[in-house]
C-alpha cells in the first residue's frame, strides 16, 4: 500500500550508511571525492564527527580527530556528509515556497553517491568500504497553528497524546517530549521521537516529529532493498501516529 501526502510537514530527509571506521581515508581524499561531486555541491563546510551507537572514531596519526566534511548544493538544500566512518545524503527545507522534492530523487542521489565513493575508495586504497550499519530519517517540522495552538492541543495532532483540561492540580504543560523504539522486522528498528522545537530562520515554534528507521548489517545484504523497506516503515509509522484530522486537512493524504 503506497501512501502519498500532497502537503506533508517534511523538514529534512536522511539517507546514511556507516561503515568500518577508515583510517586510510586522509584530509586529502577528501578533497580528491569533492572533486567529483563539486559541481552538483559547490559549497563544503567542516563538523564534529558524528558518533553514533556502535561507532569508532578513528584518530590520526598526531592523535587527532578528522572532522565531518559537509559537501552542500548552491541552494544549501541538500548535503552530503562524509567522515572516516560514516556517508550521509540530506535533503532539508531550506525555502518554503520550494516544494518537498519527494524520495525518489533524494534515493537515487543516495545510490549515486555511495557508488561513485566505493568507486572512489576501492582505486584509491585498493579497498571498498565494507557497511555495518544503515539509517533512513524523516524529520518532520508541524508548525504551531496547524492543528494546534498550545501542548495541550497535541492530541489534534498525535494520536496516542491526549491532556485531559478538566480541572486538576497541573496546569497545561510548558513543554512535551516523547520517544518510542519498535522492531519493524529483524533488520528494520523504527525510533521515534516527538518534542517542541523551533524552526529557523524565521523562529517559528513547531512540534517535531522524528523517525529514523535503522539497521545494523551482517551477511548478505541488499542495500536497495533495505532501502525501500526503511522508507515504507517511516511513512506509515508516520501515518500511524498522526491523526485522521491532520491526514486530510493540512497535509492532505492522497488516494492509496
Amino acid at each position: 500500500m503506497t501512501i502519498t501526502f500532497a502537503k506533508p510537514p517534511i523538514n529534512e530527509v536522511v539517507l546514511g550508511i556507516a561503515f568500518l571506521p577508515r583510517q586510510d581515508l586522509l584530509v586529502p581524499h577528501f578533497g580528491q571525492f569533492w572533486a567529483q561531486i563539486r559541481d552538483e555541491y559547490p559549497k563544503t563546510a567542516h563538523a564534529p564527527p558524528v558518533v553514533t551507537a556502535g561507532s569508532q572514531l578513528v584518530q590520526d596519526a598526531f592523535g587527532a580527530w578528522l572532522p565531518r566534511v559537509w559537501f552542500v548544493s548552491q541552494d544549501d538544500s541538500r548535503l552530503v556528509q562524509l567522515q572516516q566512518d560514516q556517508l550521509y545524503v540530506n535533503w532539508r527545507q531550506t525555502d518554503e515556497a520550494k516544494p518537498y522534492p519527494r524520495f525518489p530523487a533524494i534515493r537515487d542521489e543516495f545510490h549515486r553517491v555511495w557508488e561513485l565513493f566505493c568507486k572512489f575508495l576501492q582505486q584509491e586504497t585498493d579497498v571498498a568500504p565494507q557497511p555495518v550499519r544503515m539509517e533512513c530519517s524523516y524529520i518532520n517540522a508541524i508548525p504551531q497553528g496547524d492543528g494546534w495552538a498550545s501542548v495541550a492541543d497535541y492530541g489534534e495532532v498525535l494520536r496516542d497524546f491526549k491532556w485531559h483540561p478538566e480541572p486538576r492540580f497541573l496546569p497545561t504543560p510548558l513543554r512535551y517530549a516523547a520517544s518510542f523504539e519498535f522492531e519493524i522486522d529483524k533488520d528494520i528498528t523504527l525510533a521515534a521521537k516527538m518534542g517542541m522545537g523551533r524552526r529557523l530562520p524565521e523562529n517559528k515554534e513547531i512540534l517535531r516529529l522524528e523517525l529514523v528507521a535503522k539497521c545494523v548489517i551482517s551477511g548478505e545484504f541488499d542495500i536497495s532493498s533495505w532501502v525501500e523497506r526503511a522508507h515504507d516503515a517511516v511513512v506509515n509509522a508516520f501515518k500511524d501516529l498522526t491523526t485522521d484530522a491532520m491526514h486530510r486537512d493540512p497535509w492532505q493524504l492522497q488516494d492509496q
